[in-house]
């Protein structure tokens, strides 16, 4: 079917692009486990379903909301600041301790974590908005066809991220305390860099609206 073949494609290109987040799902397997890998590729997956629901039962109509823009790319830019603070800071466990860390968290806080970071980046709405409006507008396909084509989409990455999870739980052998201070601190800039960037782009479209007349004010409430 057309659908499964575009979607599937389409995943897979999808899973050579490499973010903050997909680091994070990296750290995650080589830090805790294949497990903890997985859960959050699990989260990431759960936020894509919700973003490819809301945007196509109607949530398009938002993305050119100067408001919506602004309130969602400021949250996303503080979130993913905070996070990537506590990643530069984060102390390196020694392996036992990693076993200890690893039994301590909860199965709902590791997909919490990967849903969250993926959620609040406001180019991932974005992004699903353009597939959507592909689907539905150049492609035309019925809610049957979109439901067909998105869910071999949705399954290819989750499919290819558990590869990765696996891939690098492989190299844990190999990765020194040294070497994990230095994923955590590269993970932890790549977050602080996107969450300023998004506090740049969300000053970027207030000037933007102001230059039309508008107040912040008006723009934020």
């Amino acid at each position: 079917m057309d659908e499964i073949t575009k979607g599937i494609i389409t995943g897979l290109i999808m899973a050579v692009f490499i973010g903050p987040v997909f680091f994070a799902m990296i750290q995650a397997s080589i830090e805790k486990g294949v497990r903890s890998g997985i859960l959050m590729a699990i989260g990431i997956s759960i936020s894509d379903i919700a973003y490819v629901t809301l945007t196509y039962f109607g949530i398009s109509q938002f993305s050119e909301n100067t408001k919506f823009k602004i309130f969602l790319t400021i949250t996303g830019g503080l979130i993913m600041l905070v996070f990537g603070i506590r990643m530069f800071t984060k102390p390196v466990f020694h392996h036992s301790s990693r076993i200890h860390l690893e039994d301590s968290e909860a199965t709902v806080v590791k997909i919490l974590k990967g849903s969250i970071l993926n959620g609040v980046n406001p180019f991932v709405l974005l992004f699903w908005v353009g597939v959507v409006s592909l689907v539905t507008v150049h492609w035309e396909y019925s809610s049957r066809e979109a439901f067909v084509f998105f869910v071999s989409l949705l399954a290819t990455i989750l499919f290819t991220d558990i590869g990765k999870v696996y891939l690098a739980s492989n190299l844990r052998n190999f990765i020194t305390p040294r070497v994990m201070k230095i994923i955590n601190r590269v993970v932890g800039i790549a977050f602080m860099i996107l969450g300023t960037r998004l506090l740049i782009f969300a000053f970027n479209l207030g000037e933007h609206a102001k230059s039309t007349g508008q107040s912040m004010l008006h723009i934020l409430f």
